[in-house]
């Protein structure tokens, strides 16, 4: 091993403090499979059968037939959005070593689609 190399792995494993790399793209990777799954039922499943275009009184009818349905969507979005931080942070925390600017440009861009300023 190089000295180059040596310094480069210090530090890799002193920037990342506490969280492993590998611990970080699990937690993303984990993370990602949950938002794969929640974020189209919600989306795709429940929104249809519940929201009627142009019709609010239709609409209210269907959520308060099927209020287990309208919660669990909510459950769907709410675990998504939480997925999307924790998701953000493994990333983070991923690319912090590799170059200031690609993880500055990974927040910058999970952000704006937050709709964070």
């Amino acid at each position: 091993m190089t000295t180059i190399e040596a310094l480069a792995s210090n530090k890799i494993t002193r920037s990342t403090n506490k969280t492993s790399l590998g611990k970080a793209a699990l937690i993303a990777g984990i993370g990602l499979l949950i938002m794969v799954i929640a974020a189209p039922y919600a989306e795709l499943y429940v929104y249809p059968k519940l929201i009627v275009p142009a019709n609010a009184a239709e609409t209210t009818k269907n959520i308060i037939a099927n209020k287990t349905l309208f919660t669990s969507a909510i459950f769907g979005y709410l675990i998504t959005f939480i997925c999307d931080l924790v998701v953000a942070w493994a990333l983070y925390i991923l690319l912090k070593p590799v170059n200031r600017i690609f993880h500055s440009l990974q927040q910058g861009f999970d952000g704006r689609i937050q709709g964070l300023p």
